[in-house]
């Protein structure tokens, strides 16, 4: 490879201040439109809880308005200044018209609409309601083994007909031995 197109490692490049690793998910107002769909995304948050949901809308949304009042959802900021990207799905830039870098940006404030920009987290109280849930069904649907077996049809039907071989074979046992 010749120098020209080698790419810089370390040393050769600045030690950054810091680097974060994570996972985010970005959630549309078009994404919670029902109560169905607000479900899905307290499941999502629930079996996540390392990722870092950011929300945007244009406006309020009546779902997670109602999620952040009954204490399932937390959400303490909303930031605004945010655009789509004009060339990347589900992807907002920050970007204040007066300070613009670029004539795209710029161009972006001026024609399409602002969101807002929320960061939602579960609350403990629903992760603890989900798990009170989750255990409530285990323990419903916990059944030893012979439980199950002995609620099928088809065990009580050869119980049944055992129970019935079984005393007839000890009639002919104790019988057969009085006729002698």
């Amino acid at each position: 490879m010749n120098e020209k197109n080698k790419i810089p490692q370390f040393p050769d490049l600045p030690i950054p201040d810091k680097i974060t690793q994570g996972e985010f998910c970005t959630i549309e107002d078009k994404d919670i439109q029902s109560d169905k769909d607000l479900e899905e995304l307290i499941k999502l948050m629930y079996d996540k809880p390392y990722a870092t949901f950011k929300f945007y809308s244009t406006g309020e949304n009546p779902y997670i308005a109602k999620a952040i009042r009954d204490g399932r959802i937390f959400s303490d900021t909303i930031e605004s200044y945010y655009y789509k990207h004009p060339k990347f799905e589900r992807d907002y830039i920050k970007i204040h018209n007066e300070t613009a870098s670029f004539d795209w940006e710029k161009s972006v404030a001026e024609t399409e609409p602002m969101f807002f920009k929320r960061i939602l987290i579960l609350t403990e109280k629903e992760r603890k309601n989900i798990d009170r849930e989750i255990d409530s069904a285990y323990l419903k649907n916990k059944m030893t083994l012979m439980e199950k077996i002995s609620k099928h049809p088809f065990f009580i039907v050869i119980a049944s007909i055992a129970s019935i071989l079984g005393l007839i074979l000890t009639l002919i046992y104790f019988i057969k031995p009085i006729k002698e």
